[in-house]
């Protein structure tokens, strides 16, 4: 009888390592899941299937994942796991520069500034900005999505009157992970909507080109700072300040340019104060006939800017309102039509070029008193200072 044995095979155990290597990414990113096993005859990866018993694999998960390995074979079974992190928060900024920005129109006329809208992402897939558009990123994932785009303003606002808006952009990025970012940047317009206006008059700013006030020897003096305007000469500032006013509808920001001056007669000291009060003494008649002082500049330059005989006989020359008898008391008492020409406020517009200075108002009916005449026309007054 033949003698039975045994035998005894070794059967392999099973293992198996899976690993995820990174494990924690970026939405849109990938990860790369690398395993092995031994004694294995397959083996499979939870949401991947049947995979060979040893190999790797790219994911790219749009959330928190855990991979399992499970391999099986004559030995057993055996498993491993790996989890893959996923951030889906996104960072995101947007602002302007500048944050304020003018708007001016006047009738079609247009003047606008323009502003920056600058935007910066990051880990998003989608950017968008109401009004400007959709802008994408260029790549996927932790790269910056970053943009400019130049914004006009322009107001909600047409009608006449000031401007006062608030312009809002919305940027809003999202990623196929579940990231959601909002960002806003406000625009502050202000400025003006006007009318359109007609052209100034010419003749209306011709009038206003240069005007002279004369004012009688010595005044103002500093006893007695509102005298020296007589009565022809505040009807003329009287006028031109009615003027004056009816330009500023065209030309709000024009000025009067007040300059004073005073004879050669006397210290430049003592000629320089009087030339002040006198461009102060047509300063405040001016305001008194509702000027407003911010449209006023007065300034004083004593005897420094004296006409010469010269020149004040051409002035009369060319002079067309004088008659030939005033033509010949000029050549006669050149002097003291001189020293009486110097005796003067000059009124300019700030907004055009200056013309040549007048002569005296010789038609006025208080010409004499501004001439200080009290001899003949043809005796030379005793020089005397401007006092």
């Amino acid at each position: 009888m033949a003698r039975r044995g045994s035998v005894t095979v070794a059967v392999r155990r099973v293992t198996a390592n899976l690993s995820a290597r990174p494990a924690s990414i970026n939405c849109g990113e990938s990860t790369e899941l690398e395993w092995t096993t031994t004694g294995a005859s397959e083996a499979e990866i939870s949401g991947l299937g049947a995979v060979p018993t040893t190999g790797d694999r790219s994911v790219r998960p749009n959330a928190a994942t855990t991979y399992k390995l499970a391999a099986t074979g004559p030995g057993g079974l055996s498993e491993s796991g790996a989890t893959v992190s996923v951030n889906k928060a996104i960072t995101a900024e947007l602002h302007f520069s500048p944050e304020e920005v003018h708007h001016k129109r006047v009738g079609i006329k247009v003047d606008q500034e323009s502003a920056e809208l600058s935007w910066s992402t990051s880990n998003a897939e989608q950017v968008s900005i109401n009004g400007v558009g959709s802008v994408n990123a260029t790549r996927i994932g932790s790269i910056t999505a970053t943009g400019t785009r130049t914004v006009q303003a322009i107001p909600e606002k047409t009608d006449p009157g000031p401007v006062n808006e608030n312009l809002t952009f919305t940027l809003t990025a999202t990623n196929p992970c579940g990231g959601s970012e909002t960002r806003t940047a406000t625009l502050h317009i202000i400025g003006s909507i006007e009318a359109e206006k007609s052209p100034v008059d010419p003749a209306l700013e011709t009038s206003l080109s240069t005007n002279s006030v004369y004012f009688p020897t010595g005044l103002p003096s500093e006893g007695d700072p509102t005298g020296g305007l007589v009565p022809s000469q505040q009807r003329m500032l009287a006028e031109l300040a009615g003027n004056f006013k009816k330009y500023l509808e065209f030309r709000p920001d024009a000025h009067l340019i007040l300059e004073g001056h005073a004879d050669e007669r006397g210290s430049a000291e003592y000629n320089q104060a009087l030339s002040e009060r006198r461009a102060v003494r047509v300063k405040i008649f001016m305001f008194e006939q509702g000027i407003r002082a911010e449209n006023i500049e007065a300034v004083a330059f004593g005897k420094e800017r004296n006409l010469d005989k010269e020149t004040v006989r051409r002035l009369g020359e060319q002079d067309p309102d004088l008659s030939e008898d005033q033509r010949r008391k000029i050549l006669r008492d050149l002097r003291g039509l001189v020293l009486a020409s110097n005796r003067r406020v000059d009124i300019f517009l700030s907004t055009i070029r200056p013309q040549t200075t007048k002569l005296l108002p010789y038609k006025a009916d208080d010409a004499k008193e501004i001439l200080g005449e009290k001899t003949k026309p043809n005796r030379p007054a005793r020089p005397r200072r401007d006092r």
